[in-house]
Parts: C-alpha cells; structure tokens; sequence
C-alpha cells in the first residue's frame, strides 16, 4: 500500500505547514459555521457538499508528518483537491480486500461509523460540556486532577472557554495572555498550556509512532487528541496553532479521563460520579407525581447482600432498570478485521446486561422491597461514551455473548428473550428521558419495537420516531448551562464571575 501514500507524501512535502494547518481551521470554521473562505481556498460551486471533517482531520495528520515547516508553497484547493484524489485512491485499495466472510461489509461499517463520528459531529455542543462539568466536578475527581496536573476541573473549563471565544476567530493562540482580571495566576496559565501543547518535532514523532500503513491507515488515533495546540518554532513556543478546536473540548472530556485513568481508585470514583450525574439528569427533567427516580437499593437473599440496578425509573405505564457504565470502547475494537478485540469489549457489556437480568430476575421474584411485577420492565445500559451498536453483526456477537455468560440459566434466559435490553449513550438516553417525560414510558418503547426501526440507531429512530421532542429546548440548556458558570464559579470575586458568564457560549 505504501506506493499509494507516496504521491501524497510527495505532495504535502513541498507545502508549508503553517499555511496548511491555517487552510485546515479555515475549511472546518467555513463546514461548521458558513464562513466565507479566501479565493485561494475556494473551490468550484458545490464543492462544499464533497467536504467533510473526518477528511480534514486524515489530512491535517498528513500535513503534520510531510509538509515543510521552515519554507515550502502556500496551501491552495487544488492541493486540498489532489490530496483528496490520493486518500481516496488509498481508501478504496483498502476497501476492494478480498474476503470470503458476507459479514465482512457491516463490520467495516463498524469501524467507519467509529472513526467519522466523533470527527464530523464535534462535542462542541452545550450537553457534553455540561455533562463532562458535572461528573469531573466531582470532589474526589477533582482532587486526583489537581494532584496529578496542578489544576482542577473549574481551571480547565475557564481556560477552555477561552481559548474557544479566540479559536472562533483564528488558528493561531498566545499562550502569554494575562488572565489575572479572572484571578487566574500566570503559573496557572502556564501549566494549562503546557498540559495541552507540544513542539511540531513531539507532534510528529507522536504521530509516527501512531502511523499504520496497512488497511487501518485511516484509522490510527489523532496524535492532536492529546495535546490539541502545537508550536512550530522553538525559539517561541508561546506561538500556538490549534486546527481542530474540538480537540479542546475532547481534550476535558476524554483526555482527562486517560490522565487519571491509573490513578488508585479512579475507576470507582468516577463511575460513582457518572452514576450520580445520571440520576441527578432525570430527577431534573422528569419532574412532578408522573416519574419515581429511585437510587440503587441494596438486598437480601439470605445471607448475601446483593446490590441493585443503578437506578430505576417508572411511570404508570413501565419500568426502566438503569445500569451506568463508563467503559470506553478500546480503540483497537474500533478498527478493521478487529473482530477478537470487538468480542473483548463487547464481553464486558454482556456482564453488565447479565447483572441487569439478575436484578430484575430478583425483583421479578418478589426478592427485593420493590414490586415491579404489574408493568412492563424495560433494561437500559447507558454508557458514557457512545459504542454505536447497530450494525446486525456487532448486536448478534453482543446477544450471543449474552447467552454464553446466561448459559444453563433458563429462567434469565427467558428473561432476555421477554425483555430485550437497550445500550444507549449517555446523550442518547439524556434525549430518551426528555420523550419519555412527554409520551409515558411505554409508548415509547411500542414504538422502538416497531420492525421498520430494526437495526436503527438509537439516536436516529428517536429523531425519526419523536422529531418535535427528541431533544432539550436551547433555552433549558442555556439556563442549566447559566447555572453550572455560576456554580463552578463561585470562589471568585463578583466581577470576575460576571465576566466570564460575558463569555460566548459554544
């Protein structure tokens, strides 16, 4: 495959980077925000609807491992064209391997869904930084990010917003910007910028040691992801450049997820805090008589102790038996012909359905203090991260490992069958509840067992199915996001918090 990258390796080699990562922001703010683009960049009419951000990202990585720092041409759209020609004749090499297996075709469906998603639909939305506020602004989280990066979560968000009010506007960022109006020292700055940038030399050697330049060429993890701004002179690394600004906001999500990952005990503290934020989000939308919120309660059968589902939510008309998890999917399952790590991952979420069945095999059972047995029960496993489960393949490898963890266990077996279970992202069942708030409980899942939302995504049979309803008003979101300034904010002076509630929200 490597004669297929040459000629686009040679292509960006004689192109200056700095000219090629300005293009990259320009072209993305122009997809996301109608900007107008220079004559330099513009294409022929229409040429905008062959555009979109998973290929500026792949293109960006290349720019970052070929084009010339110190010198070379200017950017142009017949660079960004004949570049396009490259990836797309190294793309369909990749796709034109020959396979024998008929399933082959939606498990690369898989693998494409995983790498474009995240790309062409940005967490630069209200939610996410809400949610993400919420649950790393727990205080034991907070504490494990202070320890181990000298900031906590209310310092990433300001620096966040910041920086985004000037990304709207250009590639290019000072890191020397005085931020002492806010009460933000320049050690504080510093350390911000530091734990978010890196030279053009770390960068590319990150980015090579990604590198594949098999049939995964495409797919490799974005070496920006972790350190989203880059200096391209030593002699002023206060000079950054950011070509993907999303990558900030991933940065306070994802990113600090993998900084504390391996710190001791993280795994229970910040799957407490995700739990927590989860059933703090439905007791503040399904409010009045109509819902019961109730938290996980423990029980007795004979001498154990057994723990209950997470949370449990029921109208008149049904239950639904919530169980949280915020394990993420292994990149490694995310790429192609990855079927063994795939099976792994999906292991791990057939456990966590299993101890759903169990609970609601107890309750069912008359086992525990909550009578569940007069309406229909419905099991949701909600993730923090979205694991797209749609393709027939990936949910039939998930149903049949769900039968080995059931086997010789008839009784959950059936329970299965009566009771199919749902894996919903935290967004999706953030927009589930807000339906549900409107149309009962029941309804709702009538109409997803509908056979023409068969293998539909989530999110797409919900917009489909409930257009007018399917997600939050922008004013409720602004008003919870108005509330979450003023809560993170509330160790500084008076003018300092207004000013930057004054900040443009993403």
């Amino acid at each position: 495959m490597y004669h297929l990258y040459k000629p686009l390796r040679n292509k960006l080699s004689k192109i200056n980077l700095e000219s090629g990562l300005q293009a990259m922001w320009i072209y993305r703010e122009h997809l996301l925000n109608g900007k107008a683009i220079p004559q330099v960049l513009a294409g022929p009419p229409g040429y905008k609807k062959h555009l979109y951000l998973h290929q500026l990202a792949t293109l960006t990585r290349e720019l970052i491992l070929n084009a010339d720092i110190e010198s070379g041409k200017p950017f142009t759209y017949k660079v960004l064209a004949e570049s396009f020609n490259f990836i797309r004749e190294i793309q369909g090499f990749i796709s034109s391997r020959k396979t024998d297996d008929s399933d082959r075709v939606l498990l690369d469906l898989h693998s494409i869904v995983h790498h474009q998603t995240p790309f062409n639909n940005p967490i630069l939305h209200m939610p996410a930084i809400i949610r993400n506020s919420l649950i790393f602004g727990d205080e034991k989280i907070n504490e494990m990010l202070k320890k181990k990066t000298g900031l906590d979560f209310v310092q990433f968000l300001f620096f966040a917003l910041q920086v985004s009010g000037s990304l709207a506007k250009s590639p290019y960022l000072s890191a020397n910007i005085d931020y002492s109006e806010f009460g933000i020292t320049n050690e504080d700055r510093d350390l911000f910028f530091s734990t978010m940038s890196q030279s053009i030399d770390d960068l590319r050697t990150n980015s090579k040691a990604l590198a594949r330049y098999d049939h995964n060429w495409e797919y490799t993890v974005h070496a920006l992801l972790s350190k989203p701004f880059v200096w391209l002179n030593n002699e002023r690394p206060d000079e950054l450049y950011c070509p993907t600004p999303s990558f900030v906001w991933n940065r306070l999500g994802s990113g600090l997820y993998y900084d504390l990952v391996k710190e001791p005990d993280f795994g229970n503290v910040f799957g407490d805090s995700f739990e927590a934020y989860v059933g703090k989000f439905a007791k503040s939308v399904l409010l009045g008589d109509s819902f019961i919120v109730l938290e996980e309660r423990p029980y007795h059968v004979g001498l154990d102790v057994k723990h209950g589902t997470d949370w449990i939510i029921s109208d008149k008309t049904g239950y639904l038996f919530i169980e949280c998890k915020t394990k993420r999917l292994n990149h490694n399952a995310k790429l192609l012909d990855a079927e063994q790590p795939i099976i792994n991952e999906l292991t791990i979420l057939a456990d966590a359905a299993l101890q759903i069945y169990k609970n609601l095999h107890d309750t069912l059972s008359g086992l525990t203090d909550f009578d569940a047995r007069e309406k229909t029960c419905y099991p949701i496993i909600v993730t923090l991260e979205d694991w797209v489960i749609f393709s027939p393949v990936i949910r039939a490898q998930f149903n049949d490992l769900l039968k080995l963890a059931m086997a010789g266990n008839d009784e959950l077996l059936s329970l299965s069958e009566n009771y199919p279970i749902t894996i919903a992202s935290c967004q999706e069942f953030e927009d589930l509840l807000i339906i549900i708030r409107s149309c009962g409980i029941e309804n709702f899942f009538k109409a997803r067992s509908n056979p023409d939302f068969d293998n539909w995504m989530l999110s797409t049979f919900m917009q489909s199915a409930f257009p007018a309803i399917h997600r939050m008003d922008r004013e409720v979101v602004s008003t919870k996001w108005r509330d979450l300034l003023v809560r993170l904010t509330a160790r500084w002076e008076p003018q300092h918090q207004k000013s930057l509630l004054e900040i443009s929200v993403p």
